[in-house]
């Protein structure tokens, strides 16, 4: 769904700028200038060359640059990832993962505050974003219980291994 026409939106980059993270996922980081922006970067992660997200940069818990972690599409890895419907961002720094539609901690360390996220579009290649944080029903729900995140936790982990050390004996 498109962002209502109410809402005022900001050019914030073009889809040639997305670097590619895996075979689904690409990402953008953007410097917000001042002027209503929570945060000073936004991170913008388009999954199978369409459906677009946006978040805070910046971890809510220490403020580390997300972007820094590791992005995941686990929609189909895991038997409960069906509820699971966006990308999965790793804090660098303490492994917070967030949900990038709902902006949701998904960590039980205990749980952290929810990362900002907006509403972005394509339009004809130009990358386009409300500057006002999505709120409403969906924004920082949880969608997994405590065993489901600990099993996303070692999900992330995993992968990351293999990334950096290839698939093991």
């Amino acid at each position: 769904p498109g962002v209502p026409r109410a809402m005022a939106l900001v050019r914030v980059g073009t889809t040639a700028e997305l670097t590619r993270v895996s075979p689904t996922l690409e990402t953008l980081v953007v410097k917000t200038s001042p002027g209503g922006w929570p945060g000073e970067e936004l991170l913008i992660v388009r999954r199978n060359g369409s459906e677009l997200f946006a978040a805070g940069n910046t971890c809510p818990h220490a403020g580390y640059p997300l972007n820094e972690g590791d992005i995941e599409d686990l929609t189909d890895a895991l038997p409960f990832a069906g509820r699971l419907d966006a990308p999965v961002v790793s804090c660098p720094a303490h492994s917070y993962l967030f949900d990038l539609r709902r902006g949701t901690c998904l960590t039980e360390k205990p749980a952290c505050e929810a990362t900002p996220v907006f509403d972005v579009e394509d339009r004809g290649g130009e990358l386009w974003a409300c500057p006002t944080p999505r709120v409403g029903p969906e924004a920082g729900a949880r969608v997994l219980a405590l065993a489901e995140s600990n099993a996303l936790q070692l999900e992330m982990v995993d992968r990351a291994l293999r990334k950096k050390y290839g698939p093991g004996p």
